[in-house]
């Protein structure tokens, strides 16, 4: 098993359904999915054995909620040697994973590659190694694929990300790459590569308020971890 997705969410089958069907359409079929279903009732469990023998596929059930926790549960059980942590709503186009294995078989050099995101318009438009001073322009944790057995012990950090209980509910995944970058660990980005993600910027008025906020305060939380300057 070459790949490991891990998919982490909380009840929504529609957007889940589609990115499974996106997976079932990759060129590139050697990986496993595995559902962290952080629901009440069976709903993702039904959407899980939609696809049950069309993919490889596992349900996580985990009574705790958290985007990070949620993400970490899925990385013990993953046996993949390259790790991926696709939000729910995200799609893949039917190459995407076969342009990535291409690149990582032929760069040994690198731990890590991130891609584009289509709806985010603050991605760099010039790819390259990614770094402190580039990182927020190149690193969104959906599209980070890693080499699980480089990464060591790393994980995310539980207190941030969606869900964590805190108010620090972002940048669990620049987080991870910026002590993956402490560490020496070699990350790329790709721009040439691109997942969709929907526009956040059309949700509902009071919810964008809600998760700026909380988005706000996480990247207020990385700064002061990771002993950014503010001026």
């Amino acid at each position: 098993m070459k790949y490991s997705l891990v998919i982490s969410t909380v009840g929504r089958t529609e957007d889940l359904r589609r990115m499974l069907t996106s997976l079932e359409a990759q060129s590139v079929r050697d990986f496993e999915v595995l559902v962290v279903d952080q629901s009440d009732g069976d709903a993702i469990a039904r959407v899980v054995r939609e696809f049950s023998e069309r993919l490889t596929i596992q349900r996580l059930p985990m009574t705790q909620r958290g985007l990070s926790r949620g993400r970490n549960l899925g990385w013990a059980h993953a046996r993949g040697e390259i790790l991926n942590f696709p939000d729910d709503d995200c799609t893949w186009p039917p190459d995407l994973l076969a342009r990535v294995d291409a690149i990582l078989d032929g760069r040994p050099d690198l731990t890590a590659l991130t891609t584009r995101v289509e709806t985010v318009s603050r991605c760099d438009v010039d790819g390259g190694p990614v770094n402190r001073r580039n990182l927020f322009g190149r690193a969104v944790e959906f599209t980070m694929f890693l080499r699980r057995d480089v990464v060591g012990d790393l994980r995310y950090d539980e207190q941030m990300g969606v869900g964590a209980g805190t108010p620090w509910g972002a940048d669990e995944g620049p987080d991870l790459m910026l002590r993956m970058l402490a560490r020496g660990l070699t990350i790329e980005y790709f721009p040439d590569i691109c997942i969709y993600h929907p526009d956040p910027a059309l949700q509902p008025a009071e919810r964008l308020l809600s998760r700026t906020m909380s988005y706000s305060r996480g990247r207020g939380y990385l700064y002061r971890k990771h002993g950014y300057s503010w001026l």
